[in-house]
Parts: C-alpha cells; structure tokens; sequence
C-alpha cells in the first residue's frame, strides 16, 4: 500500500524526498489531467506525493517539469516517467 508524502510547501517536499531518495532504487513521474504524481520506492514501500498547480504554484503544462526538476534536486538515480 502506498504512503502519501504530506508537504506544507515545495522546500518541504524537497526536504522529505531527499531522506526518502538515500534509500530508494528508482523516482518514477505520473502524469495525469489534473495533477502529477512523484513516487518513490524504496525495497519495502512506494512514497506518492501528488503534485497539483494550485499547492506547487505551477501551472499546470509546467508540473511534469517541476516534478523531474524536485526529483533531481533531491538526487534520484534513476526517473522514469510512466503512462
């Protein structure tokens, strides 16, 4: 079962994915109509936090970008982008 990663603002979000990264085998990126879905999996469990235009302050076309530039900042190895 999945665990919601819970973020005030994007810093925190970077803070709490960078712990999760150290850890983790792969960043995938999801996209969908209304929001953008960053997970993190590490050997025992999958971190989701959901990316939305009006909590990021992005608009919506740019999410996938901010979400891949988050998950690079915190240092993933390997981001996949899936379907």
């Amino acid at each position: 079962m999945p665990e919601e990663i819970l973020y005030a603002n994007l810093d925190d979000l970077l803070a709490k994915l960078k712990k999760l990264v150290e850890r983790s085998e792969e960043c995938r990126i999801k996209v969908n109509k209304d929001n953008v879905k960053l997970k993190v999996r590490t050997k025992r469990k999958l971190y989701t936090a959901v990316l939305t235009s009006e909590k990021s302050g992005v608009p919506k076309e740019a999410l996938a970008d901010k979400a891949k530039e988050l998950a690079s900042s915190a240092g993933c190895k390997n981001i996949v982008e899936i379907q």
